[in-house]
């Protein structure tokens, strides 16, 4: 870029992925850059584009950029560098990100203490994040010593991924420890957040359809601007769009990944519409406060403000969302990934995607197909012989709804040779039924659904 002759402004330590973002939006960029390996292993290292807009870059414009790269010979870099040239990001930066982070946790409820534990998974999250929480108030913070510090070996774990147990295994000692009343975690470029809530002497962590709805219903039981929405994707649970529309907030479903929320997002808000907040069931939360892409910090602030704020009031996070549940029922999510082996399995796995939607099973196990979902043409084909469309364009997504309010969606990974199976299932809260009851039925309920999927959708291409 120097080259080039662009102004580069750049952060010169490690930072937290959403403060490049913040920074790209803040400064009016023309681009921005980031390189890192996220949660995935330390040999995946790789780089994240954001626009004009400050948001990831989509179609075609990602294909443009890899192109370019792939084709295009590396300009020399400059032998002599103007030291103007380069604008050093730093403190001023995480300074106006942090209180933007406030901002969405401003008081308007008492709040008690609440003790914490924490890890960055060796990432750079541990000084935005204790930050945050700091500036907060409210918070005891004790954070995973040897995960503290930025190492892109990640010594400790074997895949630095929040969404893993295994890599939760130190902060859950931690907490247990420490009595914390919940557990934190960021992915090691700090996007990705991960929640475990006391219980019984032991934690509960949180799936990311849980956190997304907990946090995401206080922002819709508070939105008072014009015009508001919600954004999730195709593949998280129905549950917070259910919410928002039962608090007559509009909300929308995206394809996968937090580029196609924000740039949803950027259209919503050109007709007037205003951003309250977006999600993805694998851990990213996305805030109107500055950052156009998931924010592990953000999160975290906003968390421990509704978790001191129910502290104060003698309840806990599963009694949010047991009044959610109340209001809407309560959805139980769940992921299944299919690895496939050998030659040639992509196109295997075009082919069995196109298999099941031409030869829709009648039922799976024991629930009968009430619908199929066509994400190729994307539409809802009922079994009554009605069709409806998707809310998103075209992709290579599949899915049945099956009796009992369960729904079943098929994707190919867009990076490895996986097939991702997504559940969900909606049931209402028996009477005197606490919100955890319910939620272990509807797990003995998806656990009946494990196998017969499995073998529906792997046994021709193994």
């Amino acid at each position: 870029a120097l080259a080039d002759g662009f102004r580069v402004a750049a952060f010169l330590d490690p930072a937290p992925t959403p403060l490049a973002a913040f920074a790209a939006r803040r400064l009016c960029a023309a681009g921005a850059v980031v390189i890192t390996a996220s949660h995935n292993p330390p040999e995946d290292n790789g780089m994240k584009v954001y626009g004009p807009s400050a948001s990831l870059l989509v179609s075609p414009w990602d294909r443009w950029v890899a192109a370019r790269m792939d084709d295009e010979r590396p300009t020399p870099f400059p032998p002599v560098v103007d030291e103007t040239s380069v604008l050093a990001l730093g403190d001023a930066i995480r300074a106006e990100h942090r209180e933007r982070c406030l901002a969405l946790a401003a008081p308007h409820r008492a709040r008690a203490k609440v003790r914490l534990a924490y890890t960055a998974l060796h990432g750079v999250g541990e000084r935005s994040v204790r930050e945050g929480l700091e500036a907060l108030g409210d918070v005891e913070l004790r954070s995973v010593v040897e995960q503290s510090e930025p190492n892109g070996r990640f010594p400790t774990v074997r895949s630095p991924n929040p969404e893993h147990p295994a890599a939760l295994a130190r902060v859950i000692a931690l907490a247990r420890s420490t009595s914390a009343d919940a557990f934190l975690a960021t992915d090691p470029d700090a996007e990705r957040h991960a929640v475990g809530v006391a219980h019984d002497a032991d934690f509960v962590t949180l799936h990311g359809d849980e956190l997304g709805v907990f946090l995401g219903a206080e922002l819709i039981d508070r939105a008072r601007a014009a015009k508001p929405f919600v954004l999730t994707t195709i593949v998280s649970s129905p549950w917070l769009r259910r919410y928002a529309e039962h608090r007559s907030v509009a909300a929308v479903a995206t394809l996968t990944g937090h580029k196609w929320i924000h740039d949803r997002a950027l259209e919503l808000e050109r007709d007037g519409g205003t951003f309250v907040f977006g999600y993805e069931e694998a851990l990213g939360y996305a805030f109107p406060n500055g950052v156009r892409d998931k924010d592990g910090i953000a999160s975290a602030v906003v968390f421990a403000r509704l978790a001191a704020e129910l502290r104060h009031e003698g309840r806990t996070v599963f009694d949010r969302l047991e009044a959610v549940a109340a209001a809407v029922g309560l959805h139980r999510s769940r992921q299944l990934t299919i690895a496939i082996e050998g030659d040639g399995a992509q196109d295997r796995l075009a082919s069995r995607l196109s298999t099941l939607l031409e030869s829709a099973p009648a039922a799976i196990g024991g629930r009968s197909r009430t619908a199929t979902i066509d994400g190729r043409a994307s539409v809802i084909r009922r079994a009554s012989g009605h069709d409806e469309p998707l809310s998103v364009p075209s992709s290579s997504l599949l899915g049945f709804e099956l009796e009992g309010d369960v729904r079943v969606l098929i994707r190919a990974s867009g990076t490895e040779p996986k097939l991702k199976i997504y559940l969900d299932l909606r049931t209402e809260l028996g009477v005197g039924e606490s919100y955890l009851a319910a939620r272990a039925r509807a797990d003995r309920e998806l656990d009946a659904l494990d196998v017969p999927i499995r073998e529906l959708v792997s046994d021709p291409i193994r």
